[in-house]
């Protein structure tokens, strides 16, 4: 039999403050202003992974979370230092500032002057993770930095997770409220959370970064033994999440992996996927979003919540679709806990909102596939940008699966805005400008110039 764990939850408008989640973003702050940009981007990462979201400063009724602080001082950096000099308004860009847009007006819409503080602070909150690290992230030089630091956050994370899976106890429960110090238990496993809100989001937060891990590991040898270590710190905490959602997503990236071989025939293999989806769909009594309820007896969870959710979601198309919803309990038991990325945007934002968040999704797939075919051609398939952009590409189709059973919320929602805000920078090469050469020695034989990665 399960433990019931009794457990106090996020207060708002009350200051928690830890003594050493103090000193911890005293560190981080002097680490944010220091000259390398990737001192900040390290920042960034190191509260975003390990800072509970329940820390937080109140200061004449504004609730503060330590989350928003960094990104501001980092902001103030980037003002000082001019390092938005250069900044290419792209299209993922573009759509990312739609789609937080389109979220926040009609959700403001719903709930009317009432909610516009809430509103306003989690569009804050998107806006600035996103556009502080995109100005940080320039280059693929910058990108690579940046996952080297996460390779070495997760290795330090592991034990403690590990930990939390044998002795049931957490030890960043001292930074939240009464009860977190306890790890769940359901169906007799323990259910390792660390920092994060949930274990779901533990563990994917292991999953999703390993593919990308993997493809610095075969793409540099200076690295191999760094992320071999990263890649069995992240599959670790995968596994002491104790959730199958996870354990899938890790799935969904050894799968892309052992197709990089056959990258090329990628369209084919999609839509050959999705044909037979439609197959299925049709000749199956149950719609294809059945096979959840199927694939959760395999793997453990709570296939049936999941499978009801969708098919509520779609059966009450009408309820939703023009600016979303505000409740959605009546749809059945449970219910009311959207635990799916897709459905969760269209209750928050009506179709609008889920149209412009899958076609962001669609913007970053595209720019690493043609980032991955530019490198591929200009160093050679195996090159280590070649199998960075691919790793990328694996980890946002694992996400991609991991949506169907989980909304993203938290520090690791401000993760996620980091992952995307980093796929520019690694897409961007420039060719340089090819030097004009004196009137009595031009040729037009002169070899063309090998166009090379952008500076910082």
């Amino acid at each position: 039999m399960d433990e019931v764990r009794v457990i106090e939850f996020a207060k708002y408008d009350v200051t928690n403050l830890h003594p050493l989640a103090i000193v911890f973003m005293l560190v981080m702050t002097v680490l944010t202003v220091m000259p390398k940009r990737s001192g900040a981007t390290l920042a960034l990462l190191a509260v975003c992974v390990l800072m509970p979201m329940e820390q937080r400063l109140v200061v004449g009724g504004l609730d503060v979370s330590l989350l928003r602080i960094i990104p501001i001082v980092a902001f103030l950096r980037i003002l000082v230092r001019g390092e938005f000099r250069g900044y290419d308004f792209g299209r993922i860009d573009r759509l990312f500032a739609f789609w937080v847009a389109s979220g926040s007006f009609f959700y403001l819409i719903r709930g009317g002057p009432g909610g516009f503080v809430f509103v306003l602070g989690t569009a804050f909150d998107a806006l600035m993770s996103f556009f502080v690290m995109r100005a940080l992230v320039r280059t693929p030089i910058d990108a690579v930095k940046l996952w080297k630091q996460l390779a070495w956050i997760i290795i330090f994370l592991s034990p403690l997770i590990l930990f939390e899976n044998i002795t049931r106890h957490n030890v960043f429960g001292m930074f939240n409220y009464e009860g977190f110090d306890i790890a769940v238990v359901r169906n007799g496993r323990v259910r390792a959370t660390g920092p994060l809100s949930h274990p779901i989001l533990t563990g994917t937060l292991g999953a999703v970064v390993i593919p990308v891990f993997f493809g610095m590991l075969a793409g540099q040898k200076k690295q191999r033994r760094l992320m071999v270590v990263a890649c069995v710190a992240a599959t670790t905490i995968t596994l002491s999440s104790g959730s199958s959602g996870p354990v899938m997503a890790w799935g969904i990236g050894a799968f892309g992996w052992s197709i990089w071989a056959i990258r090329k025939r990628m369209p084919v293999i999609l839509w050959s996927i999705v044909g037979m989806l439609v197959v299925i769909h049709f000749i199956r009594e149950q719609p294809v979003w059945h096979l959840l309820l199927r694939l959760s007896a395999l793997t453990g969870g709570t296939g049936y919540h999941r499978f009801h959710l969708i098919d509520a979601f779609i059966n009450n198309f009408s309820e939703w679709f023009v600016m979303g919803t505000d409740d959605t309990a009546h749809w059945g038991w449970g219910l009311q806990d959207t635990t799916n990325q897709y459905v969760a945007e269209g209750v928050t934002g009506g179709l609008l909102t889920l149209i412009l968040f899958i076609l962001l999704l669609r913007a970053c797939f595209r720019q690493l596939q043609s980032a991955r075919r530019a490198y591929e051609r200009l160093y050679g398939p195996t090159s280590a940008l070649a199998l960075l952009t691919w790793g990328c590409s694996v980890s946002l189709a694992a996400q991609c699966v991991s949506f169907v059973s989980v909304t993203y919320f938290g520090q690791f929602l401000q993760f996620f805005f980091f992952f995307l805000a980093t796929i520019p920078g690694l897409t961007r090469f420039e060719r340089p400008k090819r030097a004009k050469a004196p009137a009595r020695q031009a040729s037009s034989r002169a070899p063309a110039t090998r166009p090379q990665l952008a500076a910082g």
